[in-house]
């Protein structure tokens, strides 16, 4: 690198909104430009006004905690030639602009949309692949009819970085480059998931928490289940589920038919999550697949004790009986039986609370985690140096398109019906 500053762009879908990968991007920005670098994290957006709400739209351009956030305007996510080629192309504007020098693409929709840039600049391209299994980044690209063409334009990243050793035999497997992989790992901020300070009001009784989105993914449904065989052999325990999704209302609807509608609160969207989990007795996590969870690290550094299913991604984070309880996918009686556990034996409980807490300061501080996406970063800058060059050719594909799918949408309108 000729600039003795770093210069790192990290492209992701949405960052606006906190989920687990969102907060983990934010984390890492800050981290960054606290040791220096120069940060922009590349996001897109709705304008509201296709939203049909009202007409207040974030910032094009932020300055947060040391870092920018650039904002582009899309009509749908990633979707769409036009949508692409102008993100691609406000994307290119940014790296040369802000003088970037390593970009770290969050899931697989994203590094696409770097390497339609790159061709203005060569920018070395880091993708972070959020997920394993079958919800994972390579699983939805095998999925779709052009999934040829995607791994060819995949094979052009420079590394993949892999939550999990799952996630780095996916890699292989798709016939991509195994030994451009490198693990790296999610982070906590330890200052704010700390055992010391506020805590939620939560329904009185013990309580067993979940936080995350409401899908078939994270198993919500397997939960009401578990705790409606618990509920009458803890006439006091309570469970708090926070967070939005596609299951929402039926995941009402199956407590109601469960009969613990009124031991069961569904909290909606929640940005306390600190003071929730100091408030719970005991954190859960029935997921189908993780690449490796925000939640169930958040909980440990809060020094909650845990139960989660024994899957790759929780598997690299904690091991059975030493940090948390770990039950087999699906299986609602071991579920109900390891909740119950951490409920009634408290010397267990604090047991792998400690040994949780302590995990998460020897090797998921987000010190360290920075610290390694730093290394990572310096040396691919210094191996493939950036090569900005001019945008006419970008300009060119966003005209082409906007013009081709001008004619498509006037010959729908004028064909026969």
């Amino acid at each position: 690198m000729a600039r003795e500053e770093l210069g790192v762009a990290i492209v992701l879908e949405n960052g606006d909104f906190q989920a687990g990968m969102e907060r983990q991007a934010h984390r890492l920005a800050r981290g960054l430009a606290a040791r220096g670098a120069r940060v922009s994290l590349v996001t897109t957006f709705t304008p509201r006004r296709y939203l049909g709400a009202a007409p207040e739209d974030p910032p094009r351009r932020e300055r947060r905690q040391g870092y920018e956030i650039v904002r582009v305007p899309c009509r749908r996510w990633w979707s769409g030639e036009a949508v692409r080629a102008l993100f691609a192309l406000e994307l290119a504007r940014v790296l040369i602009a802000r003088h970037i020098d390593v970009v770290y693409a969050v899931q697989w929709q994203a590094a696409l949309h770097v390497r339609r840039a790159a061709r203005a600049g060569e920018w070395p391209l880091v993708l972070k692949l959020a997920c394993g299994g079958s919800y994972g980044d390579l699983a939805q690209v095998a999925r779709r009819k052009d999934a040829p063409a995607l791994l060819e334009a995949l094979s052009a990243v420079d590394r993949f970085a892999c939550l999990s050793e799952q996630v780095r035999g996916e890699v292989v497997a798709a016939g991509l480059a195994g030994e451009r992989c490198v693990l790296v790992r999610n982070g906590v901020d330890r200052a704010l998931f700390s055992p010391e300070g506020e805590k939620a009001a939560l329904p009185a009784g013990r309580t067993i928490l979940f936080l995350g989105r409401h899908d078939s993914q994270k198993r919500v449904s397997v939960l009401l289940r578990a705790f409606a065989k618990l509920a009458p052999r803890v006439p006091d325990a309570r469970l708090v589920c926070a967070g939005r999704g596609p299951e929402e209302e039926a995941l009402r609807s199956l407590a109601g038919a469960l009969g613990v509608s009124e031991r069961v609160s569904f909290l909606g969207e929640r940005r306390d999550t600190p003071s929730l989990l100091r408030a719970a007795s005991v954190f859960v996590l029935p997921s189908a697949a993780e690449g490796m969870p925000n939640a169930l690290l958040e909980a440990l550094a809060t020094g909650v004790p845990a139960v989660a299913t024994a899957i790759p991604g929780t598997t690299d984070v904690v091991t059975h009986e030493e940090e948390a309880l770990l039950v087999p996918l699906d299986d609602e009686a071991a579920l109900a039986r390891a909740l119950e556990r951490l409920l009634e034996d408290r010397e267990l409980a604090a047991r792998l609370a400690r040994a949780g807490r302590e995990k998460i300061e020897r090797e998921f501080c987000m010190e360290k985690v920075t610290d390694r996406h730093l290394e990572l970063f310096t040396a691919l800058a210094r191996e493939k140096p950036a090569r900005p060059g001019r945008l006419d050719g970008l300009s060119l594909e966003l005209a082409r398109t906007l013009v081709t799918g001008w004619f498509h949408a006037l010959a729908r309108r004028l064909a026969p019906t």
